[in-house]
């Protein structure tokens, strides 16, 4: 049987270096929400927050047109204390979210107490202990990396896709995919194995993008990062 993974070495997407940013701005947003929705795609961007409550730790969205803008902010960026939007030539480019809301954090833990976070996001943050952030973002660089591409043609397909999760990976595809041409995805307590090809998560986004790579640490196993590429 074929391995449902290759060795690869994997260089991002390059982003446009002329595309001028020389007169952006950084300027706070407020937002009020009493109640903001728990959707599949609020609880993917929350889930670093959860387990890493820091101010040190910053989700960057790309917002390329009025429709994301709006999603983002009604899904997401309502979840946060501290939400900013970087302009450039006074158009909103990019929002800059920390410090997760504590009815927010409150409320995911409670839905996944019960069982009630979405398959994939519980699968990509919620399978094991997670690391120390230094360990996990800070000293990432300094891990003995080794990447991989998995092999879409070894991987089974979902039959069914629930819609929620389906807007979920919509929304990536419309904002990193047409901007960055990749995403990054931080899973936690993974360590490279068979049993990963079975898993909703993997299964998902292998076929719903070009490409999916991932990067293991040689000398432990850990899957420290998984890189989705879309084309533009």
């Amino acid at each position: 049987m074929m391995k449902w993974y290759q060795r690869s070495f994997f260089q991002p997407p390059q982003i446009d270096p002329n595309r001028n940013e020389e007169s952006f701005r950084l300027q706070p947003i407020e937002l009020d929400s009493d109640k903001p929705p728990f959707s599949t795609l609020a609880q993917f961007f929350l889930a670093e927050h959860v387990l890493y409550d820091v101010p040190e730790l910053v989700t960057v969205i790309p917002i390329p047109n009025r429709e994301m803008e709006d999603i983002a902010f009604r899904e997401i960026a309502v979840h946060f204390h501290n939400v900013s939007g970087v302009y450039i030539d006074d158009q909103l480019h990019r929002l800059q979210l920390r410090h997760i809301r504590k009815d927010s954090k409150h409320r995911f833990q409670t839905m996944l107490k019960r069982g009630m976070i979405a398959t994939m996001v519980r699968q990509l943050y919620f399978l094991g202990q997670p690391e120390l952030l230094e360990h996990r973002y800070v000293h990432l660089h300094r891990r003995n990396q080794v990447h991989y591409e998995v092999r879409r043609s070894e991987i089974k397909p979902l039959t069914h896709i629930d819609p929620d999760t389906m807007r979920c990976i919509s929304f990536i595809q419309h904002t990193f995919g047409q901007t960055e041409g990749v995403f990054t995805v931080f899973p936690q307590g993974w360590t490279f194995r068979d049993e990963l090809k079975d898993l909703e998560a993997i299964r998902l986004l292998s076929h719903m993008f070009d490409s999916l790579f991932i990067t293991v640490d040689a000398d432990d196993h850990r899957v420290l990062y998984m890189q989705v590429v879309s084309c533009r």
